[in-house]
């Protein structure tokens, strides 16, 4: 458990759980707590803050310490590990600065909060933090700009976690996120400069956002904001819709009306695997699962991957997820949902009668799924095909594999699919 959780009420943490990555609640790092709440607090797919009362801050509300009160908070923590606790001092490598968006304050409390934050820990530890990081949303981004985030840096601030969700201005926009694409490409192109000067960035991406009709939107739009601001770490979130929540009624409301749906467990999977196929710079993904994101987590998990070489780590991980997907039963709550909603240029698939059929769907799958000239729907279908074969005929399904050109030629390919 993390200190944060452990010391909750006490020792200046807040009454409520301070909201951190998964990364930044290990063993090794110290929570330290800025503000509490979110300064935003309008996304309507998140329920974190919303009617949480504190009793500093009231329901749902948002606070920020003074310096002082900062000073006070980190002494007490560390002089708590020091005197209880000294194997988990002794552990101690970096830094986190919650709570929900610390960014939101202003640069020169948060520089020298960071720079005493600093200090202490190399006082208590002997050693200097490996890195401090913060989550920040894009707004709070932008208001720092070109001379706020140097100035942070030189506080010892050298990791960003951005909440990117999508860089698609429609999803954007129905997810509230309070910006739209203009911003956060802005944010990209601010975030790639001083990437250059030492401060890193963590983009969260939530596959499944904007439902069935967004589909492609989300995919090119989010991936070309990815390549702007080339993040060094990209974490894949899942949508998880809260019950009662304004994206639930949304997406009700798009759904009695035939507009949209929701996608499907294994849809997300599939959108997850184009994002990644089409990254393009080197960078680490996480597609993780309940262990690391709890209710947030994907429903294909398949870790963390280094992406080096485009045209091998990114095939590899988009096949690994297919086939996860492909091998995961449906959820009953989305039995009733035919591929390709409202896509009637094709069909949806009905379960084949004969091998012949079969054959000749694998054939035509295997030979055009990496025809980039055809175009999403098309592709998609496709891997709903293959899914399909490999369901239904699995001994069919690996002889295609095995005697299909583009397969044969790389092995790893097929590794991962007959595997």
């Amino acid at each position: 458990m993390a200190i944060c959780d452990r010391l909750r009420g006490s020792y200046g943490y807040y009454s409520r759980q301070m909201s951190a990555p998964p990364s930044e609640k290990r063993r090794n790092v110290l929570q330290l707590a800025l503000t509490d709440g979110c300064s935003y607090n309008r996304c309507t797919f998140c329920s974190l803050y919303k009617a949480k009362e504190t009793p500093q801050f009231g329901s749902g509300s948002f606070g920020i310490k003074t310096f002082e009160e900062f000073v006070f908070h980190a002494k007490r923590v560390l002089n708590y590990l020091e005197k209880h606790e000294p194997d988990t001092l002794s552990a101690l490598e970096r830094i986190f600065i919650g709570g929900g968006n610390a960014l939101t304050v202003d640069t020169k409390t948060l520089q020298r909060s960071s720079q005493f934050a600093r200090k202490a820990f190399y006082d208590a530890t002997g050693n200097f933090p490996r890195r401090i990081s913060i989550y920040g949303n894009t707004n709070d981004i932008l208001m720092h700009g070109r001379d706020g985030l140097p100035a942070l840096l030189q506080g010892g601030i050298n990791l960003v976690f951005w909440g990117l969700e999508s860089g698609n201005k429609e999803v954007l926009k129905i997810a509230g996120k309070g910006y739209d694409d203009i911003k956060a490409e802005d944010t990209a192109v601010l975030l790639n400069k001083m990437r250059l000067n030492g401060l890193e960035s963590s983009l969260m991406v939530i596959p499944g956002l904007g439902g069935e009709r967004y589909y492609d939107k989300h995919i090119l739009d989010t991936v070309r904001i990815l390549r702007i601001a080339r993040p060094r770490w990209i974490t894949f979130i899942g949508l998880h819709i809260i019950k009662g929540s304004p994206y639930e009624r949304w997406i009700i409301k798009e759904e009695r009306e035939n507009r949209n749906r929701r996608l499907t467990p294994r849809e997300i999977a599939e959108q997850t695997a184009e994002m990644i196929e089409k990254i393009d710079f080197k960078t680490t993904v996480g597609v993780h699962g309940e262990d690391v994101h709890g209710d947030l987590s994907n429903p294909v998990p398949i870790g963390s991957y280094f992406l080096g070489h485009r045209t091998t780590t990114n095939e590899r991980l988009s096949f690994l997820l297919r086939r996860e997907a492909s091998a995961r039963p449906l959820p009953q709550a989305f039995e009733h949902l035919e591929p390709n909603f409202n896509d009637t240029s094709t069909p949806a698939i009905k379960p084949p009668d004969d091998s012949v059929f079969l054959t000749d769907l694998g054939i035509y799958s295997l030979t055009h799924i990496h025809d980039y000239r055809i175009n999403n729907n098309t592709r998609r279908q496709l891997n709903k095909d293959l899914f399909l074969l490999s369901l239904l005929d699995t001994e069919l399904f690996e002889i295609l594999i095995r005697e299909n050109s583009y397969i044969s030629e790389k092995p790893y390919l097929s590794n991962f699919l007959l595997s």
